[in-house]
């Protein structure tokens, strides 16, 4: 069977859209149709259950998603190597907000001069999202602060720790016990930080409450509320610039452990390891 027709069926599996896929492949939505009932001809079922927003994979459909990705895998392997293959190509990366931002930019610079054909693509994800990016090859590779849950299908190494803590305004004092956060507000990211969620765990451990918590989606603005004075809030020590004026309270914060994943069973092509090497060499040059 011509790989194409395969790839565009991976591609309206991932979208669960004709159009999405179409635009994805470069090619007009009639094409997409036509290709997929190649390939439904070809197999004697239905692989899609169409219905006027979006389709969605039958039985014989999810039967098939393993032997296409590797029908794929392999001719990116054949190719690869009769080019002898320098790392090109798209690669995702999915990870948290607070690595998106801080992290991640200057490596993908980094890798952007030293291999020309190489795009990394960010991907602000948190664990659970990342996981399931992978899962369904919307994402190469994926950044999370706590480890994911086990699965046959994913393989996680370690890369290294951050550094967090509890900050405030450097004109506002200190919080110096749990009971003194607890009594005022507290900045933290949104459900899903794995340092969040474990600050607040200890502070109700320590104390029974939560403190008047606001939680956001951005760290920008978690920094902007402790800079304004309003209480202190829970960041990591990389998000911190000497402009900010923010100075670190002492009760103590553990640090966040940094785990690099992939799919297990995918080919892993020269663009998405040179991808992983550099990030493991981040981590590596940043906690010694």
């Amino acid at each position: 069977m011509d790989v194409e027709l395969v790839r565009t069926f991976l591609a309206v599996a991932h979208h669960r859209n004709f159009s999405a896929a179409g635009r994805d492949l470069a090619i007009v939505q009639s094409a997409v149709t036509a290709r997929i009932h190649l390939v439904e001809k070809a197999v004697g079922a239905r692989l899609f259950d169409r219905n006027p927003k979006h389709v969605t994979l039958t039985q014989h459909g999810l039967q098939l998603l393993e032997p296409a990705r590797s029908l794929v895998d392999a001719e990116e392997r054949f190719l690869a190597a009769l080019r002898d293959e320098r790392p090109t190509g798209r690669i995702g990366v999915a990870a948290p907000e607070s690595i998106c931002a801080y992290r991640l930019p200057p490596l993908v610079a980094d890798l952007a001069a030293t291999f020309p054909g190489l795009e990394v693509h960010i991907i602000p994800a948190g664990t659970e999202v990342a996981m399931e990016h992978l899962l369904q090859r919307r994402c190469d590779l994926a950044l999370s602060l706590d480890p994911p849950a086990a699965n046959t299908r994913l393989s996680t190494e370690r890369l290294g720790t951050e550094e967090v803590g509890l900050w405030t305004a450097a004109e506002a004092p200190p919080p110096g016990t749990f009971d003194e956060v607890a009594s005022g507000a507290l900045f933290l990211l949104e459900e899903g930080c794995s340092y969040s969620d474990q600050f607040l765990a200890t502070l109700r451990s320590e104390t029974g409450e939560n403190g008047r918590t606001t939680r956001f989606s951005s760290l920008e603005a978690v920094k902007s509320c402790i800079a304004a004075g309003l209480g202190p809030g829970v960041l990591p020590q990389f998000s911190i610039q000497a402009h900010d004026n923010l100075v670190r309270a002492a009760i103590p914060v553990p640090d966040a452990e940094v785990f690099l994943t992939r799919e297990s069973a995918r080919w892993l092509s020269p663009g998405v390891a040179a991808v992983a090497a550099a990030l493991r060499a981040l981590w590596r040059d940043a906690t010694g």
